[in-house]
């Protein structure tokens, strides 16, 4: 990923294209992925992850950036669809007004029963987000649309719900990652005051350990 002003740039790499000696070699796919309007923010966050969905379970590649406007951007498209074309700008299907900046994002799934964390309507991912108030904040992601089949009408009004996980006190968080740990899974999230913070997930609210 590498970003300039208003647009920032994703290099997908292709494996399995032959060149005219028909040996197999590795391209590269670029995309745009533009932020909505004319304004020109740093950018100062970015997640990426590939997801298989919809009823044929095709792969489709869901990304996020925050920027310093507190603006955060988020993508989705089928990884086939981009990766037959030449020139593609994609435009954002959801963009959020975050509390802070956004230093640090991850993508993870949720299960049916999380509640908030997953509204009717909404993917069985979500984003969850970290910024400069020390907030661990998860928002639901837009079911994907299928061409061919009935769009769902009931994100809308879900479009802007949010679920603060966890907060650090009076301190910057630097990273948070989701980790395995047996049959369960836990939040790890670090600050600007050098503390870790291992909560369970998606029960955040309860504290496992500090490092």
């Amino acid at each position: 990923m590498f970003g300039l002003d208003n647009v920032a740039l994703l290099f997908i790499q292709i494996i399995g294209s032959s060149n005219h000696n028909g040996d197999e070699e590795e391209d590269y796919q670029i995309v745009k992925l533009a932020k909505g309007d004319d304004a020109k923010v740093a950018i100062h966050s970015v997640a990426i992850t590939k997801i298989s969905e919809g009823t044929k379970r095709d792969e489709y590649i869901h990304c996020a950036i925050g920027r310093s406007d507190k603006s955060l951007s988020m993508y989705q498209f089928r990884l086939g669809t981009v990766c037959s074309s030449k020139d593609v700008t994609i435009q954002p299907c959801r963009v959020l007004t975050s509390n802070k900046r956004v230093s640090s994002m991850v993508y993870t799934s949720v299960e049916e029963n999380s509640g908030d964390m997953r509204p009717v309507g909404t993917s069985e991912y979500c984003l969850l987000c970290a910024d400069h108030a020390g907030d661990v904040v998860a928002y639901p992601l837009p079911p994907i649309h299928v061409e061919g089949e009935e769009e769902s009408k009931s994100f809308t009004s879900n479009e802007h719900v949010s679920k603060l996980l966890l907060g650090h006190t009076a301190s910057i968080l630097t990273k948070i990652k989701i980790v395995r740990c047996g049959g369960s899974r836990k939040l790890l999230s670090s600050d600007r005051d050098e503390k870790i913070r291992i909560s369970s997930f998606p029960n955040a609210f309860i504290l496992e350990g500090k490092v």
